[in-house]
């Protein structure tokens, strides 16, 4: 479409499932355009094509745009990009919660200043460094896991094809995951017990991230999946963070019903949404654009079993059961198991104790 507007009137006649504009356009940029599109269509995946002089612009229309892509864009990405946009809808078919992930805005309630954001982006080389601290404080998160969240997001810098893209993508999916869990920890700020189980659910999931990468990394098969396996054990829960925050009363009764049935929370929400909080946050980070081994792992991380999972799938699996083994709760998600019969489907079984062993000792090595 050679305007921003005959884009706008397609929507009037048709469903669209992904639209990718330019950022320069005539009359109506790219940032407008989306943001227009988000409001009359919010299921639409939103994809913009920008250069690294227009972030200033990409900053201003960040609740509008799903996933960038650095120019000059090469057509193999491009088809890449929007195939896997296109196939996002089977991960969730809950429209109701697609409606609202399509929608979210992690900024929309901080009190963050997006000219604060945009001038440490032009102080910085990146914009990952400096600006983490401008979400970051208003959560209790502490240095240690505010800089490895960063160090997460950097080492998948080198496995993205290009680096103006990398840049600009994980540093803004760094912030966007730093303000949604601020948003859903401010929204219960005044419930203790509510606020000290999403803390908990964090530190858990770093712990689920650097037991991935150990795993990873005893296999020796590459640096990019030890990456992908600790950025995905990293983001494994974040699909909780929409059930708590967004629907809070349903996820209530799903962990009432993960009690009162002797299951476990995964089950009971799928009870309650017909979807699970692993679909729910493979959906929002399919969605935001990071990479299909990432995606996948957070998908699968209650149990691998798919003829397509690739390693980081498994690695997270095994983490998280690793880390309820250390630290059971006794709640409903202590239920949660790694699949050994899985593992020794896939000849793996044999290496568990291996992994737990070098788990655990790294724990033993932090505390000491």
């Amino acid at each position: 479409m050679p305007s921003g507007e005959e884009a706008l009137a397609v929507f009037a006649e048709q469903p669209v499932d992904v639209i990718v504009s330019d950022m320069r356009m005539p009359g109506m940029d790219g940032a407008t355009l989306l943001r227009q599109v988000m409001e009359i269509s919010p299921e639409t995946v939103r994809i913009v094509l920008s250069g690294q002089s227009e972030r200033a612009a990409i900053l201003r229309g960040v609740a509008a745009i799903h996933q960038y892509l650095g120019k000059p864009c090469d057509a193999d990405t491009l088809r890449d990009t929007v195939w896997r946009a296109c196939n996002l809808v089977t991960l969730m078919p809950n429209a109701e919660i697609r409606r609202v992930v399509s929608r979210l805005d992690p900024f929309a309630s901080l009190g963050v200043s997006f000219d604060a954001i945009l001038q440490e982006l032009d102080a910085a080389d990146t914009p990952v460094n400096g600006l983490t601290h401008l979400v970051s404080h208003t959560m209790q998160f502490t240095p240690e896991m505010v800089a490895y969240i960063e160090a997460v997001f950097s080492g998948l810098r080198p496995h993205i094809a290009k680096p103006a893209q990398a840049s600009v993508l994980l540093g803004l999916n760094t912030l966007k995951l730093l303000a949604l869990s601020a948003q859903v920890f401010r929204q219960f700020k005044h419930d203790f017990l509510a606020a000290t189980a999403i803390q908990s659910m964090w530190e858990h999931s770093i712990t689920v991230s650097r037991f991935a990468r150990r795993i990873a990394e005893m296999e020796n098969i590459s640096t990019a999946v030890a990456d992908f396996s600790a950025a995905a054990g990293l983001l494994h829960d974040v699909g909780k963070l929409i059930l708590t925050g967004y629907f809070p009363a349903e996820y209530t009764t799903a962990k009432k019903l993960a009690i009162q049935s002797g299951g476990n929370l995964s089950a009971a929400e799928t009870t309650v949404f017909g979807v699970n909080h692993a679909q729910v946050g493979a959906y929002l980070l399919g969605l935001w654009g990071l990479p299909a081994e990432v995606v996948q792992a957070v998908a699968l991380h209650h149990s691998p079993r798919s003829e397509n999972a690739e390693f980081a799938a498994v690695a997270v699996h095994v983490a998280n059961g690793l880390e309820y083994r250390l630290n059971t709760g006794g709640d409903a998600e202590s239920a949660e198991k790694i699949d050994v019969d899985y593992l020794q489907t896939a000849q793996l079984a044999q290496k568990l104790p291996d992994w737990q062993s070098a788990c655990f000792a790294s724990v033993r090595e932090e505390v000491a």
